[in-house]
C-alpha cells in the first residue's frame, strides 16, 4: 500500500470524525431553534442523547464491525459504511416538524452504525499499512 492509497483513507476518516461531532451540534441548534417556534420543551438532556446515541452505538457495534471485516474483507465495510451514512444523511430533510428528537435519536443510531462498520476496517488497513513499513 502506497503513501498515495493511504492519504484518501485518511482523509474519509477526517471527515467521518468531523461529522460524528458537528452533526449532534447542529442536531441540538436546530432542535433549539424549533423549540423557540413551537414552544416545545428541549433539554440539555435531549440534546446530550443525541451524542450518546452515537457513540454507544459506535461503541457496542465496533466490536462485533471489526470482526466480521476481518473475516468477510475490509474493502466491503469501507464501502457500505459510508453508503450506510449516505442513507442517514438523506434522511434528515425528512425530519418532523412535531417532535423530531425520536426522528434525530435514530439517525444517529444509524449514523453510529456507519462509523462502526468503517472505523475497524480503517484502522486494521493502517495496522497492516505500519507493519509494512516497518519491516522493510
Amino acid at each position: 500500500m502506497s503513501r498515495r492509497s493511504i492519504a484518501p483513507l485518511l482523509f474519509g476518516t477526517f471527515i467521518l470524525r468531523a461529522n460524528g461531532g458537528a452533526a449532534t451540534i447542529i442536531f441540538g441548534f436546530f432542535l433549539a431553534q424549533l423549540a423557540l417556534h413551537t414552544n416545545a420543551a428541549i433539554t440539555s438532556l435531549n440534546v446530550g442523547l443525541l451524542s450518546v446515541a452515537y457513540y454507544g452505538t459506535e461503541l457496542v457495534l465496533a466490536p462485533v464491525m471489526g470482526s466480521l471485516s476481518d473475516r468477510l474483507g475490509r474493502r466491503y465495510f469501507l464501502v457500505f459504511g459510508p453508503l450506510v451514512g449516505l442513507i442517514e444523511v438523506a434522511l434528515i430533510p425528512f425530519a418532523p416538524v412535531q417532535n423530531p428528537l425520536p426522528y434525530f435519536l435514530s439517525l444517529r443510531l444509524i449514523a453510529g452504525t456507519s462509523a462502526a462498520m468503517t472505523t475497524p476496517a480503517v484502522l486494521g488497513y493502517l495496522a497492516d499499512y505500519t507493519s509494512r513499513d516497518r519491516s522493510s
